[in-house]
């Protein structure tokens, strides 16, 4: 008789990395302006190391504003959530909620980690929420936790 392992996922879905909203050239061009504009002026006050940083800073922005975004890999087994290649043990977790809008559900995790407390999953609309907070309430306590205001800020801005 086969056993299964505890590190087989019970519960597995793929979702975007992040929802997409295209940006046309208008959105690009001003990118470009504010940040020229801001590097002028950080050069005007000498300020050079400023200006160098908001034109790298407007670079980055504007390659991830571009990136369309990749597939990634839910996976939850009796031992943890693993997310693309990173697997968050139930041991260093502290709890969970499942956030449901109109526009797009999220399990969020919260960590033991003090650089990211709060960790948002996207869920697709085919999922059963209602299996997965079964399975999660096993492991982990329900708690009422919040996106933090930079995960809803690059939201609104597209990210």
């Amino acid at each position: 008789m086969a056993q299964t392992s505890k590190y087989e996922p019970r519960i597995t879905w793929q979702i975007e990395e992040y929802a997409h909203l295209e940006k046309g050239p208008d959105w690009f061009w001003a990118l470009g302006v504010i940040a020229i504009a801001s590097a002028a002026i950080a050069i005007i006050y000498h300020d050079t190391l400023f200006a160098i940083f908001i034109l790298l800073a407007a670079g980055i922005l504007g390659y991830y504003a571009a990136r369309k975004p990749e597939i990634i890999e839910i996976a939850i087994s009796d031992d943890g959530i693993r997310v693309r290649n990173y697997f968050f043990p139930f041991e260093k977790l502290k709890g969970f909620a499942i956030e449901e809008t109109e526009v797009d559900s999220h399990l969020l995790i919260e960590s033991d980690r003090a650089i990211m407390p709060v960790i948002a999953i996207g869920l697709p609309a085919t999922l059963d929420t209602e299996e997965l907070t079964r399975l999660l309430e096993t492991k982990l306590v329900v708690k009422p936790l919040k996106e933090g205001p930079s995960h809803r800020i690059m939201q609104y801005l597209g990210f």
